[in-house]
């Protein structure tokens, strides 16, 4: 170029250790990445342009994508040499107090979110969120749940419940009765005792206080009489130890036999606190003659927070979800699998996941909210659909970000229900068991329950078209909704501390 021109225009001036000092003599900057920060954070102004992309000059109108692209412009157009000349020209064109100001722009954007006091600020956060595991040889009290099996939604819980307890009493000492005791204990940093290591259980009971069976639908036949039996006899024993039973948000049902019932209602009579997580499950109670104190509550995982924005801007980024999307999540196989008529439905399904995609213009994103029964048929409808991706490996928090910005969220899975509803973000809820009708008509949104025993092609993508044309208003309400059940879910963290005080 210089030998073109006749004279030097362009200037190569080899490794340099002293990048600050050489940035500071110049009035504009283009680039992208690290070095277009290091540009900011010496006040220059900046024409984001790169291999990956191009942006153009850096102003308040385009810092929001610069930062969702990690300063690389990938995923937009790329540059050519018009455009960068113009952007060029356009900044020497500007006053000097106009340069200033873009560079100011930039380098409070440095300090604000790319600084060693920020990083550092960082890590103490996250130093400060990781409790260590403290050993203690008794514990104040016992949880009991169906955990450590990686179902996303029940571990939720477990998590919800420990925060709840450790933010009111840091000092309350607790133990999981868990299927995978290292598992859990690594996850939530609490004592674990196999839940099937009576002996054990027994002792452990020796020195609490409180025993809360919950979250989830722990009185229930549906899944087999021998689940329902194992949590009567935990509480039994707990009982007969002498500690309080908080019998915590539950779900109550299906009760399918009298004997079922009987057992149910026994044990539930002889609870000092019990809360439900909706009104079928309080109905069923009465129905079954229990009549001690009970009220409804909310789910525990209606005090989950999603993470933080800029963190949700990554993993969008990481996982290449790019423009609007949805959320599908169906359960395992017994849904689906086996029988001709099953195959149809997921084939009816899938068509209504296509045409809404299309008619939209929106990404599918299927969830296997339990990894271990969910994978199987979730791989079938992604695969059946043609396209969208598959989201694997990511925490309650994470998801709930994803959800945050999802334009409808459709689930089997009760959880990936709440997790949406708790971000305000509209549902469709598709049946499979009567917990799913009973969480729809708690929070207000029946009308948008689909029947897996009867779904056939079009119902999805009638309540799809039903969603998108009241969405402002249906976020509006889930928003208010989700406050009122996070105030009720934050009732239950205060009668368990009051237990074990």
């Amino acid at each position: 170029m210089n030998s073109k021109l006749g004279r030097e225009v362009v200037r190569l001036i080899g490794p340099r250790t002293d990048i600050p000092e050489v940035l500071a003599c110049a009035d504009a900057f283009v680039g992208v990445s690290r070095a277009a920060l290091e540009a900011m954070s010496v006040e220059k102004p900046v024409v984001l342009a790169g291999q990956e992309g191009y942006i153009g000059v850096l102003d308040e109108q385009v810092m929001p994508l610069a930062k969702l692209t990690n300063f690389t412009c990938r995923g937009e157009k790329m540059p050519d040499a018009e455009l960068i000349a113009n952007d060029i020209r356009k900044l020497y064109s500007m006053s000097e107090d106009e340069r200033s100001r873009l560079g100011e722009l930039g380098r409070n954007e440095v300090l604000a979110s790319y600084s060693v006091s920020r990083m550092v600020d960082d890590h103490v956060a996250v130093y400060k969120e990781l409790a260590p595991y403290r050993r203690y040889k008794h514990s104040d009290v016992i949880i009991s749940g169906y955990y450590g099996v990686d179902n996303i939604g029940d571990d939720s819980l477990l998590a919800s419940i420990i925060s709840g307890i450790r933010e009111r009493s840091p000092e309350t000492r607790i133990t999981v009765l868990s299927r995978h005791p290292k598992r859990v204990s690594r996850a939530v940093g609490v004592r674990t005792v196999n839940r099937f290591n009576i002996p054990r259980v027994a002792n452990e009971m020796r020195h609490a206080k409180l025993l809360i069976s919950g979250g989830g639908s722990l009185l229930q036949d549906g899944t087999s009489k021998k689940s329902l039996y194992y949590y009567v006899y935990i509480m039994r024993l707990a009982k007969r130890k002498g500690l309080k039973l908080m019998i915590y948000a539950n779900g109550l049902g299906p009760l399918g036999s009298q004997s079922s019932r009987r057992a149910a209602a026994d044990i539930m009579s002889k609870a000092e606190y019990i809360s439900f997580r909706e009104n079928d499950s309080l109905n069923l109670a009465r129905e079954i003659g229990v009549d001690t104190k009970m009220h409804v509550t909310a789910d525990p995982a209606f005090l989950l927070e999603s993470s933080p924005e800029l963190w949700v801007d990554h993993i969008t980024s990481r996982e290449g979800i790019e423009g609007k999307y949805f959320i599908v999540s169906i359960k395992d196989g017994n849904t689906f699998d086996g029988a001709n008529t099953d195959r149809n439905m997921l084939s009816a399904l899938a068509g209504d996941i296509r045409e809404v995609s299309e008619k939209y213009s929106l990404t599918p994103l299927f969830l296997p909210m339990f990894p271990d029964r969910d994978t199987s048929i979730t791989e079938r409808l992604a695969s059946e659909v043609g396209f969208g991706k598959i989201l694997n490996g990511l925490t309650a928090s994470e998801l709930c970000g994803l959800m945050k910005r999802s334009e409808f969220v459709v689930g089997t899975r009760l959880h990936t229900l709440i997790f949406a509803a708790s971000m305000g973000t509209p549902i469709i809820g598709i049946s499979y068991d009567p917990k799913i009708d009973a969480f729809l008509d708690y929070i207000g949104e029946s009308e948008r329950l689909l029947d897996i025993r009867s779904l056939s092609a079009g119902q999805l993508t009638s309540a799809v078209e039903s969603v998108r044309a009241d969405s402002d208003a249906i976020r509006e309400r889930l928003c208010e909704r989700a406050d009122e059940l996070r105030l009720m879910a934050k009732a239950d963290c205060d009668a368990a501390v009051s237990f074990i005080k």
